[in-house]
């Protein structure tokens, strides 16, 4: 089944181990550097070295394509994550990432240079339905969250000048004891020191070296309200449940 996969094109081949449907407690048997009570479920996994220390936990729906896949003692991967990288994921002790997170890097290309590596330190956390762009490399501290959903993580960006467009790569680094909020967005080149709170729907461009600080990208304001129906046109005709003007 693996070779037909292989032939019809929907995976590169890969040198290196591929552990597909094989029973748990067969896996230590099978494939070196997979400790005796390590549990998977119905996942696909591509890597060329691999390293699961004991309680490691890999649920199932998961396709994982990287080098390396090194987890130390009770890490957890839950469902449905695409893994799909040129380089690493290294996960420290008791570390967890949810469901339907994305980490998407190029394989086999020659003009991306570096090999991006996720490191999620001891006993961090991302939660789900996160993208992580893995061109250049992500390093999260120990004891961070990654929280809510949907933020962004990117290392590579483009620029465009009057005559050509040139691609800028650069690592993330986030800082221990930190907490990312939902739909943040984390461009290249970018990161925060430790005990930072990053709030709801915040861009990060820059790195901010103060530790202990509260990141948000505008206050609340309150603005009074003005009625400018008399300015506009009234374009709708028939009655329905709302008017419709013209600016």
């Amino acid at each position: 089944m693996i070779k037909s996969i292989f032939e019809f094109g929907l995976f590169p081949i890969y040198r290196g181990i591929v552990l597909f449907l094989i029973p748990t407690k067969l896996c230590h048997f099978c494939f070196k550097g997979i400790a005796k009570d390590v549990k998977i479920g119905f996942s696909l996994l591509i890597v060329k070295e691999i390293n699961l220390s004991r309680g490691t936990r890999i649920s199932s729906f998961n396709l994982i394509r990287c080098e390396v896949l090194y987890c130390k003692k009770n890490t957890n991967i839950s469902r449905s994550n695409t893994i799909y990288i040129s380089g690493s994921i290294k996960l420290g002790n008791s570390s967890s990432i949810g469901n339907r997170n994305k980490f998407i890097s190029p394989v086999n290309s020659s003009i991306y240079i570096n090999k991006g590596t996720l490191k999620l330190e001891a006993k961090s956390i991302i939660t789900s339905d996160h993208f992580f762009d893995l061109t250049d490399s992500i390093f999260i501290g120990e004891n961070t969250v990654i929280a809510g959903k949907n933020s962004q993580f990117w290392t590579h960006s483009y620029t465009h000048s009057n005559h050509d467009r040139f691609r800028v790569d650069g690592t993330i680094v986030i800082g221990s004891n930190s907490y990312i909020g939902s739909s943040s967005i984390f461009l290249c080149s970018s990161g925060i020191a430790k005990h930072s709170h990053v709030g709801a729907g915040t861009i990060i461009s820059k790195v901010y070296k103060d530790k202990d600080k509260v990141i948000i990208s505008s206050g609340t304001r309150t603005l009074d309200f003005v009625d400018k129906r008399s300015s506009m046109k009234k374009i709708s005709t028939i009655k329905t449940c709302e008017n419709v003007y013209e600016r």
